[in-house]
């Protein structure tokens, strides 16, 4: 199955992370010199928790990705709508409260995603029905009850 709603969230991670390393090098880079460890002060040093939450959400949405692309594997529609929902419900929110950012873009990205959801779906009952046809033909055309 077509694996492009994964490798997109992937390449969205991707270019996350490359935006937020050229935007917060000021501040990584006072945090590297600071020794890293326990160098952000909650409440203070605010352009360093700004890098360190915008870094945070690359390797979630590479996870959400890698993610897709074992349900899109598996046809499992419910992951991916589940995914697709969340990514379009948080992308709706964000820019609610930030219209002039890349939050946008988790609408978009979520469509995508729904839309592999219900190909993901469409083709499963396709390929069940399928089964169900070379089973009767198996059986000689006989329809075969079993009570439980």
């Amino acid at each position: 199955m077509n694996r492009f709603a994964g490798y997109l969230l992937m390449t969205v991670a991707i270019g996350h992370a490359l935006v937020g390393l050229i935007l917060y090098r000021g501040s990584l880079g006072a945090i590297c010199a600071a020794g890293f460890f326990n160098t952000i002060r909650p409440g203070v040093d605010f352009d360093r928790q700004a890098a360190f939450w915008f870094l945070t959400f690359s390797p979630l949405v590479f996870l959400l990705g890698q993610i897709a692309n074992r349900a899109l594997d598996r046809r499992d529609a419910s992951v991916l709508s589940l995914i697709g929902w969340y990514l379009v419900g948080l992308g709706v929110v964000g820019a609610a409260v930030l219209p002039i950012s890349g939050n946008w873009t988790l609408v978009a990205v979520g469509a995508v995603v729904l839309r592999a959801a219900r190909q993901a779906r469409t083709r499963r009952a396709m390929l069940s029905i399928a089964l169900g046809i070379g089973l009767l033909h198996t059986l000689g055309g006989r329809a075969v009850l079993r009570s439980v």
